[in-house]
């Protein structure tokens, strides 16, 4: 992964990881600079009206979203 991600910076390009399921993948990512994320750790698929109500609310506890 680490690889993936020097080459994103090579061609400075975002990187994004799938499938992040617990905090040690995304503390591990987040040290090799990984850009973006998704997967169960951030929330579980859902309907459009849950989606809606869930947006409010951080997916991660302490997880802050970039500006």
């Amino acid at each position: 992964m680490a690889s993936i991600v020097r080459i994103g910076e090579g061609l400075r390009v975002s990187t994004v990881a799938e499938g992040i399921e617990d905090a040690a993948q995304l503390r591990a990512l987040r040290e090799m600079g990984c850009d973006l994320g998704q997967g169960f750790l951030f929330g579980r698929p859902m309907s459009a009206a849950d989606f809606e109500s869930y947006i409010d609310v951080p997916a991660v506890p302490g997880y802050e979203m970039a500006e």
